[in-house]
């Protein structure tokens, strides 16, 4: 992996790598490109406040923010501050924000602008002693490069991270539910997103497509710390993830398979809009392709048209580097599949549950749920059907108890509640969910 942890990593690029962007957003401002100096000097500003605002060494916090990069980098400033994170997107209520404080004992809320005031009235209602922390919005871009400039106490608890260390927290279940709250060490961050990066464009991708809430497992495996964990750059999809991709143009785009459709109708209705009797031809040929239209002269006309356009044009005109589009947390739609397939864009699907970081396997469309392992992640299928998961990508233990403890582990495997078999190539097979796996089961991804 090399490096112990996610605060480290971020050090050791802001050092090596200071000016290359680290992520791409849209916020309502306009397009904003921030480098891994900016990651570095924003996470490390807000950690050294939390210390000394009192946060412990190994507090928990809550980033309560829609996506944005304050929000990320939130993430990684509680890390840096030696604590764990749990992402939290609105719409959530006052009631259910203070469960989620009293259950993680959280020590701080950090809150965007306009959710101060639901984080003040939470804190109150959960009755602990919570710091509240306001999330400014971050300008990308310093006129030189920061220095270290570390306080004491903070440089104390960076040297204390390593990959066994609690950096994030995740929700395994629905709010209000009974669902308990898995504890992600550093190990499982930056080695599933490795894995997932060498396993969708072999570790070299430029960018990749954040479309989706980013506090999603999912999205943040497969779109968030697969890019940083690899060097590359992540896109901050935000209210118009195709705007994004026109602008960095990424070669791997990530989504949750839900959104998957409204992308792509978004994508034709963008080819319609565009260069005129080209497009048209364009259009007919990623249609013709999606729909296998047959017989009859006006399809013959219509495919001869869109043959003289060639696929070259079709990509040119939707704007494409991209080359993979991986969809999660349920099956793919079809007519999509075939859509992208059109314009050369491979679609892969992720499962896996939170807990694993939400990706353990890759597969494709065309297969039953489930997929190859990621690299180092192990899954085996017990005697009464259910699938376990190993590797360095699973959870800590669940909050409030120790590995050795952990009713979800076993000799280090994660029980998910889902039911499945191995297939003759060594690929999981998921059938379903088993009868009743209790509250600590996980939610399949794909």
């Amino acid at each position: 992996m090399g490096h112990r942890s996610l605060p480290h990593l971020v050090r050791s690029f802001a050092r090596l790598y200071g000016p290359k962007p680290v992520l791409t957003a849209l916020p309502p401002s306009g397009l904003a490109e921030y480098t891994w100096l900016d990651l570095h000097d924003a996470a490390w500003g807000v950690a050294k406040g939390l210390v000394a605002a009192g946060f412990p060494a190994d507090g928990t916090a809550i980033v309560l923010s829609a996506d944005s990069p304050e929000a990320l980098f939130a993430e990684v400033a509680v890390q840096v501050a030696g604590g764990a994170a749990l992402a939290v997107a609105p719409p959530i209520g006052v009631e259910e924000l203070a469960a989620e404080i009293a259950a993680t004992g959280c020590s701080a809320v950090l809150a965007s602008e306009p959710l101060t005031g639901l984080a003040a009235a939470a804190a109150g209602v959960s009755g602990r002693p919570v710091a509240e922390w306001q999330l400014d919005p971050i300008a990308p871009g310093r006129p030189e490069p920061g220095a270290g400039d570390d306080t004491p106490e903070l440089e104390a608890r960076l040297d204390r991270l390593g990959p066994e260390v609690a950096a994030a927290i995740v929700r395994a279940g629905a709010p209000g539910a009974g669902g308990r709250h898995a504890v992600l060490p550093h190990r499982a961050l930056l080695g599933t997103g490795a894995a997932v990066a060498r396993a969708l464009a072999a570790g070299e991708a430029d960018a990749w497509l954040l479309a989706g809430p980013a506090t999603h497992p999912f999205v943040r495996a497969a779109g968030w710390w697969a890019p940083l964990a690899s060097c590359g750059h992540a896109v901050l999809g935000g209210p118009d993830p195709l705007e994004a991709a026109w602008a960095a143009r990424p070669r791997v785009a990530t989504c949750l398979a839900a959104d998957l459709p409204a992308f792509v109708e978004r994508l034709l209705a963008e080819v319609g809009a565009t260069r005129g009797l080209q497009a048209t031809f364009a259009r007919w040929a990623v249609e013709g392709a999606a729909e296998g239209e047959k017989g009859g002269i006006g399809a013959r006309i219509r495919r001869a048209l869109a043959a003289a356009a060639g696929p070259e044009l079709v990509r040119q005109v939707v704007g494409g580097a991209m080359e993979c589009m991986v969809a999660g947390w349920g099956p793919a739609d079809g007519t999509a599949v075939r859509v992208l397939a059109a314009l050369g864009v491979e679609v892969r699907t992720a499962w896996g549950p939170p807990e694993a970081c939400g990706v353990a396997t890759l597969g494709r469309p065309s297969e039953p749920p489930g997929g190859r392992p990621l690299d180092g992640t192990v899954v085996s299928v017990d005697e009464k059907g259910e699938i376990g998961i190993a590797g360095p990508g699973i959870m800590f233990s669940w909050l409030g108890t120790s590995p050795e403890v952990n009713p979800a582990l076993e000799g280090g495997v994660l029980r998910t509640g889902e039911a499945g078999r191995i297939g003759a190539d060594g690929s999981l097979i998921v059938t379903g969910r088993m009868g009743d796996a209790g509250p600590g089961a996980g939610v399949g991804a794909g």
